[in-house]
């Protein structure tokens, strides 16, 4: 096993060495030019990750397609609109002049396919220029993730009709709190996407219920932020619209080769709600006699389309949405904001006396009273006085967050709020302290091979996989035309195995693997490619590592 000291050096070289860097020339000798090489603004870090949480099957290497509205500003790590997946994750970044607000977003479509993982297709909306990273949940083919509770069956029809009534439905199963049940009237007959009649007899029927208090919201197809979505009256609704989902269905059928999109005759469904449910836009308690806006996606497409509501009755003890389906399709139970109307700034303020680097694992989500996911934010690690600025509050009367350390599982929630009324929270997260870790401090520096006198930028993103507790950390080295300097601070678990990844502009992803271990230190050579270790040394009285490096670069 390598040193510490080699572990270090390498991990430093992992983000200064794959700098990308310019130059341009200077007649004025004695005067020390900044280089700005950022053609690009807003980088952005998109992470594939397995729906089901902490699963040793994650997404690799694969292509996505960029579309929708603003895909033409949407730029690879390298300025290309080639966007290659590597390792679980891709460097997005918006053509340089992009400045997108919560008035006027980027709005954009990832679509993909991975060969473990069922095809993914997620609304990207990006409204403000700071550097951020998205997690993107894909379905590992054959496991579903908790919430999902999906039903197969097959029947017989007579030349493409049902000569009898029909009822299948989605049971309490994987995690999902809710029913759902589809009848069809004898004599429905079903039609292929261009109206003509199903000639099978044979039919095969698959139905997914996606409960939205539950980890089914990471993947609800098309995510609850739709760009594309048309009105009741089939106008299309600019800008799109925020989502708060009671709950989704989708179903398939196919008799052989034929696929089924529409039928002689609608198909009545039925969807149990939470009995504590609320209506977001209200903070009032869903009830008997309440209508919620009923929507359905065209699955081809990705399109929404308002098709009335579906209206709300009490049987047996429990809250029934009953609606009729004119076509297959995912169909969606909705209150909704037009984006254009989400304007609402809020700012978290997290606190901690227990450690002050970044550390742990930590995840915040928005939530309505009765926990419905309004939003979901992963911010890896956490520091004391980090601030987490959210661009599209709701404009909801009450809302809380939880607080998941996901490194120990540990969790609290805030009291009710009114985001209406106040635009900041302070959290102390004390309680979710971290496991013992060690801290780590690096100083970096880098340096023009040619003329020490031009400044290369060192901007880079820098992905750390602690692959003994199989955990995500992100960070962010440099950051502006000026990024030649700076110091990372962090803390990792002693005594694990960590893979740590990188990229820059240049596109490429460097790794190295090894166990933190302080005892190893000890001499090492103090040159490694280009990289000059100034100081390494373990801190017994502070327990850091404290680590100074100069980098020097020919590519200026």
């Amino acid at each position: 096993m390598k040193n510490l000291k080699i572990y270090y050096k390498l991990l430093v070289l992992l983000f200064l060495s794959i700098i990308q860097t310019s130059c341009k020339k200077s007649p004025l000798d004695n005067v020390q030019v900044s280089i700005n090489t950022e053609v690009l603004s807003t980088p952005t870090t998109i992470f594939f990750e397995n729906a089901i949480n902490q699963s040793s099957v994650q997404p690799t290497d694969f292509t996505v397609k960029i579309s929708g509205k603003d895909a033409n500003k949407v730029l690879s790590a390298i300025g290309s609109q080639t966007f290659e997946v590597q390792n679980g994750f891709l460097i997005l970044n918006l053509a340089k002049g992009t400045l997108p607000t919560s008035e006027n977003p980027i709005q954009f479509i990832i679509t993909g396919n991975e060969e473990n993982f069922e095809p993914i297709y997620k609304e990207i909306t990006i409204t403000n220029n700071e550097d951020q990273s998205i997690i993107v949940k894909m379905i590992e083919s054959g496991k579903l993730p908790d919430g999902i509770a999906q039903t197969t069956t097959t029947t017989t029809l007579n030349n493409g009709k049902f000569t009898s009534a029909y009822t299948f439905e989605t049971p309490k199963v994987n995690g999902s709190n809710q029913e759902t049940s589809f009848k069809i009237d004898a004599g429905t007959t079903m039609t292929d996407i261009d109206g003509k009649v199903i000639d099978g007899n044979n039919l095969e029927i698959k139905a997914r219920y996606f409960d939205p208090s539950t980890d089914a919201i990471e993947v609800i197809p098309g995510g609850l932020t739709p760009q594309n979505v048309k009105d009741i009256n089939n106008n299309p609704i600019e800008g799109g619209v925020q989502f708060y989902s009671s709950g989704l269905i989708q179903i398939e059928m196919k008799a052989g080769e034929k696929i089924v999109k529409g039928f002689s005759k609608p198909i009545s469904a039925e969807m149990e709600l939470k009995t504590n449910q609320e209506n977001p836009l209200t903070g009032e308690p869903i009830v008997a006699g309440d209508e919620i806006p009923l929507w359905s996606r065209d699955d081809i497409s990705g399109v929404w389309k308002n098709e009335g509501y579906a209206k709300v009755f009490s049987e047996n003890n429990k809250l029934i949405a009953k609606f009729e389906m004119q076509h297959l399709s995912s169909w969606n139970l909705d209150h909704f904001e037009r984006s254009t109307s989400i304007s609402k700034k809020f700012t978290l303020n997290f606190k901690t006396n227990t450690w002050k680097n970044p550390s742990g694992n930590f995840e915040i989500l928005m939530l309505t009273p009765s926990n419905m996911v309004l939003a979901r934010n992963n911010l890896g690690a956490i520091y004391n006085g980090q601030k987490l600025n959210l661009n599209r509050v709701p404009n909801i009367p009450k809302i809380k967050f939880k607080i998941i350390n996901k490194s120990n599982n540990k969790e609290q929630e805030t009291d009710l709020i009114d985001p209406k009324t106040i635009s900041m929270l302070d959290i102390d997260i004390s309680k979710l302290d971290i496991e013992k870790s060690i801290d780590i401090s690096i100083k970096y520096n880098v340096k023009c091979q040619q003329n020490p006198k031009f400044k290369p930028n060192a901007n880079a993103f820098l992905i750390i996989y602690d692959k003994t507790d199989n955990k995500k950390y992100v960070f962010r080295t440099g950051k502006g035309s000026d990024a030649t300097q700076g110091t990372l601070n962090l803390s990792l678990k002693e005594g694990n195995r960590y893979l740590i990844q990188t990229t820059g502009l240049d596109g490429k992803v460097i790794s190295y693997e090894s166990v933190l271990d302080r005892k190893t230190l000890n001499s090492v050579n103090p040159v490694l490619k280009g990289l000059t270790v100034d100081k390494l040394i373990y801190n017994e009285t502070t327990n850091k590592i404290e680590v100074e490096l100069t980098y020097t670069t020919s590519k200026c």
